[in-house]
């Protein structure tokens, strides 16, 4: 029987002759009768595959930006052993171990690289610019370069820094039109390019990425000289109706709107948040010969161009180029196009799939090791991250006996993600850990919410959380959350309840998850419903022991917290407070509303505090003369200037001045409300590591304002929630 022949030794034969062909290459006289261009490189400080070089130069009108790309195609024939090699490949791969090159090194790092000092064949695509960096005309053509420098990112942001630089005037040039190129594309909707300010930027291909260093001005530079080309390309060829390899990238149904996903990018503090976001709302670009558009570029039409050396889709793109510029038929069909893409999307597909598989495979090694060696001390030295990656995996092993008692210790600790609170409450099957879990979110209810939230998320055949609020129209509120397990709905006999929803939220999540340990859930059908409330008409004549107020109030009482105390016993909404003034005559209205009557008293202090104090303890005055003498309590309407509301537009700096990540939003705010007498805002905080979800709350104007931000660390998710609500103020006051 005959052996089938190795496809693998076959592409090692080719690639010899491919070395072969490559090194007998030379570049024919002929190319430097083409218009010579000027340029430098800026690369990465190893890079040897140069690309690309860059010029601009200032017009009366705007610019003129030139790339200058090498001319690949000019040595690289259709049907060459070259060629197939790079059709087999598709691109160069960078690896930790080494690179693995599309093209030989004898082309990709010296024949056709553009090195400095070196004649190299380019082809060059100029762009003349306006002054806001929209694209006016785009001419490409054949040239030749020798590069005037080969700069790494580090020492062009050096040279822009350096006056006395021969290249500074050139590269400070460079790095503006850069700032108004991705300025003009933010303003036209577009996501990718995008850097933030916790140290990360989104690709073209909307992927959030983290620089392995420092990020540098000259790595914006690149980025928008090689869109700017790309683009300028892409509708060159619409524009001609030619068939290309157009990058389409395009959003899923459950994409939220293009204003919101920007939205999410300014203030969702944490870094794996909005990477897991955007991977669920955008698919992965694909190279086609129809045009569908670039979503995260907001472009009609986009393409690759500027990487020949590296990429198969801009070799290919040349060739076409070139055919047009000579007159000459398309070098490829349709459905040739097709398969090409087509077996681009696969060797990519299987590479990631190979990384992934390599990855985990080292990670289970990894903790395997961990489980088997760790004891209680080697787990506490692990950061929470870490522990809860050790969960999980033990989780998946079917295997916690060994992590239980480092577990139980980390939970006294408070050193216990959500994650790993998650997977251990519904996976230990440890009884008294499963109890102590409980016992730690009775004291914190909020995160029982984030637990059973996060479940769902996680487990196979759960499905979304919701919370099911009875029919009952007074406070408090009472809800039941429900889960649905396999495609049966699952809840709690009773309802939790409480005062504001949101704790009942929390609450009703913790009945379920004890309910769920408890193996005590039920049918919705099984709800049992709460009990009609009571409402006692309070008489004159209740005996003392029933009234809920002493006869007086005196001494440095917290009368906030005790009329506070009194609306939840009566079941009435928490009072409002209304500070007006300025230091030395602050004033404090307090309004509650008990059994449909309308309580109000005012406050006057030096302190806003003492104000809110003492407008409290004349309501609670009031209060106890209408309960126990049941008197008639003589209220007057309040003006304007008593409740705060102004009638003159609002007017302030902050309010119509430009935020930027950076500044001092919680300073902002705070100022916003000691200027305009408004109470200070409120912050609420649910969740542990890595998520914490921070709510903003600020009444101003008789409006309400609020912002919710996510982060790891609960400064950064203050700090964007507070800046939503600048964003929404700014809006409402601006418009009005």
């Amino acid at each position: 029987m005959t052996t089938p022949p190795d496809p693998r030794r076959r592409l090692n034969k080719e690639w010899l002759q491919a070395l072969a062909e490559a090194k007998a290459l030379t570049l024919p006289e002929t190319l430097w009768q083409r218009p010579q261009v000027q340029g430098v490189t800026i690369d990465g400080p190893t890079s040897r595959d140069l690309d690309d070089a860059i010029h601009i130069e200032a017009t009366p009108t705007g610019a003129i930006a030139s790339i200058h790309v090498a001319d690949v195609a000019e040595l690289v024939t259709i049907g060459s052993t070259i060629d197939k090699v790079a059709l087999a490949r598709t691109q160069t791969r960078y690896l930790s171990r080494g690179n693995v090159p599309m093209l030989p090194l004898t082309l990709s790092a010296d024949k056709l690289s553009l090195l400095e000092g070196q004649p190299r064949p380019t082809m060059t695509i100029r762009v003349t610019l306006n002054h806001q960096a929209e694209i006016q005309t785009t001419e490409i053509f054949e040239s030749w370069i020798v590069s005037a420098k080969r700069f790494s990112y580090e020492q062009a942001d050096r040279v822009c820094q350096k006056s006395k630089n021969p290249f500074h005037e050139m590269m400070q040039l460079c790095q503006r039109w850069a700032e108004r190129l991705n300025q003009e594309r933010r303003n036209q909707g577009a996501i990718g390019g995008f850097y933030n300010a916790l140290g990360f930027w989104v690709d073209e291909n909307g992927t959030v990425l983290i620089p392995d260093g420092k990020l540098f001005k000259a790595q914006m530079i690149i980025q928008e000289f090689m869109i700017l080309a790309n683009r300028a390309v892409a509708h060159w060829f619409t524009e001609r109706d030619v068939l290309a390899l157009y990058r389409n990238h395009t959003a899923r149904a459950i994409a939220p709107e293009r204003e919101q996903i920007m939205q999410a990018l300014l203030t969702t503090g944490s870094t794996s948040l909005i990477r897991q976001r955007l991977q669920n709302w955008l698919n992965k670009s694909e190279y086609n010969p129809n045009v569908i558009g670039h979503f995260a570029l907001n472009l009609p039409a986009y393409c690759h161009v500027t990487s020949p050396i590296r990429r198969l889709a801009d070799l290919l793109n040349h060739r076409i180029i070139k055919a047009l510029i000579h007159d000459q038929p398309h070098p490829y069909r349709k459905f040739e196009l097709e398969q090409i893409c087509t077996y681009i999307t696969a060797v990519n597909k299987a590479d990631d799939a190979a990384t992934k598989e390599s990855y985990k495979q080292g990670t289970r090694q990894k903790h395997q090791k961990q489980l088997q060696e760790g004891g209680t001390t080697a787990f506490a030295a692990l950061t929470n991250k870490e522990f809860c990656n050790i969960v999980n995996h033990a989780v998946k092993e079917d295997n916690v006996v060994p992590i239980l008692a480092a577990a139980r210790q980390r939970l006294e600790q408070g050193r216990l993600s959500v994650k790993s609170l998650y997977l251990l409450l519904i996976h230990s099957a440890d009884l008294e850990l499963q109890h102590h879990i409980l016992a730690k979110l009775k004291q914190r209810p909020e995160d029982a919410t984030s637990v059973l939230d996060l479940a769902t998320q996680q487990e196979p055949d759960w499905e979304q959380l919701i919370h099911i609020e009875a029919d009952e129209n007074e406070l408090p509120f009472w809800l039941w959350a429900e889960v649905s397990i396999a495609g049966q709905a699952t809840t709690t006999k009773e309802p939790a309840h409480h005062q504001r929803k949101q704790n009942a939220r929390h609450l009703a999540s913790l009945k379920w998850l004890e309910a769920f340990v408890a193996d005590d859930l039920v049918s919705p059908a099984q709800r049992q419903q709460p009990e009609p409330a009571v409402v006692t008409t309070l008489q004159a004549d209740d005996e003392p022991g029933q009234q809920v107020l002493p006869d007086s109030f005196g001494g440095d009482q917290n009368f906030v917290g005790r009329l506070q105390e009194l609306s939840q016993s009566l079941g009435s909404a928490l009072p409002t407070y209304q500070v007006t003034g300025k230091s030395s005559d602050f004033v404090c209205i307090c309004t509650v509303l008990v059994h449909d009557q309308t309580f109000q008293a005012e406050g006057t202090a030096l302190q806003k505090k003492k104000a809110k104090q003492i407008a409290a303890k004349e309501t609670l005055t009031k209060l106890q003369s209408w309960i126990q003498y049941n008197e008639q309590v003589e209220m007057k309407e309040p003006t304007p200037a008593e409740t705060g509301m102004v009638v003159t537009p609002i007017t302030h700096p902050i309010l119509v001045s430009e935020l930027i990540d950076g500044q001092n939003f919680i300073g902002f705010l705070q100022e916003l409300c000691q200027t305009l007498g408004w109470e200070f805002p409120a912050y609420e905080f649910e969740g542990e590591t890595p998520e914490f979800i921070c709510t903003c709350t600020l009444w101003a104007q008789g409006k309400r304002f609020s912002g919710k931000a996510i982060s790891a660390k609960k400064k950064k998710a203050k700090y964007f929630a507070t800046k939503v609500v600048l964003l929404s103020l700014q809006r409402a006051f601006q418009s009005s």
